[in-house]
């Protein structure tokens, strides 16, 4: 009697960011991946998801992930406005800066026209 059995074949290198994208790590690999000190960790430990293993600290990654995903703040247009201003006048420099903020003056009129063009212009 035979048996049939299917053989499936796996790269190793399609494995490995599988299993390295939600192990355990310690506090300096974690402050590490989450760009803080260690003893930010340490401080923020009664907030962030961990076990403690004797006297060990282990952090699973996903968790950290899920953890700061909930923590984002999001950015509003006004500010990413704001912001793309504040680069533009850092790269032209002062001389540029009266024709960059001529340039918002004139697209917040053009704006404001278009507003008032559609609530209270009536049917054409």
């Amino acid at each position: 009697m035979t048996t049939s059995s299917k053989v499936a074949v796996v790269r190793l290198c399609d494995v490995l960011p599988l299993l390295d994208a939600d192990r355990h790590i310690g506090k300096r690999e974690a402050a590490a991946f989450l760009g803080m000190s260690v003893r930010k960790i340490e401080g923020l430990l009664a907030d962030i998801p961990h076990f403690r293993v004797g006297g060990q600290v282990l952090f699973r990654k996903s968790e950290l992930i899920a953890w700061m995903n909930r923590h984002r703040e999001h950015t509003s247009a006004a500010d990413l406005a704001r912001l793309a201003d504040d680069v533009i006048r850092e790269v032209l420099g002062r001389k540029k800066n009266s024709q960059l903020d001529g340039h918002r003056t004139e697209t917040n009129q053009l704006q404001a026209r278009r507003r008032r063009r559609g609530c209270g212009g009536g049917a054409k």
